[in-house]
């Protein structure tokens, strides 16, 4: 499994892809943990690149999950497909993680997804309005 991070607005996006190898489980909570040590504290976990986890990654996730809590931080699960959300319904783990069922997160700021759709729609209606009164004084 190939593991990704990118930190945006302060939000570390981990994506993982691909299927499970051995170790792997390993080098997630040695990225998340170094990524604490930096001072990180909010984390988004994409799954939405991977078919399965296995349930060494399942219990790595819990984890490090447990791990990010314990250190004052947050951790979300995002991007799960119905095989991986039915795995962890199974588990039990369903109540344990917060989990974006959104098939199309937005891991850039997810806390403030309202308010950016908000500042799209009044940027796309100032720009219409400018372009009527431009439009408008031609005449």
């Amino acid at each position: 499994m190939r593991i990704q991070t990118e930190i945006v607005d302060g939000v570390v996006i981990i994506t993982l892809s691909g299927r499970a190898e051995p170790g792997t489980a390993n080098e997630l909570a040695a990225t998340v943990h170094r990524l604490l040590d930096d001072g990180h504290r909010e984390f988004v976990l994409s799954l939405e690149r991977v078919e399965y986890i296995d349930s060494a990654e399942r219990g790595e996730i819990v984890r490090v999950y447990t791990d990010v809590s314990r250190r004052g931080g947050k951790l979300r699960l995002e991007g799960l497909n119905q095989r991986i959300r039915e795995l962890l319904g199974v588990s039990k783990l369903t109540g344990f993680f917060d989990v974006s069922v959104d098939p199309f997160p937005n891991p850039i700021n997810p806390r403030l997804d309202d308010v950016y759709w908000k500042l799209v729609i009044a940027a796309g209606s100032l720009v219409v309005l400018i372009l009527g009164l431009v439009l408008w004084g031609r005449h």
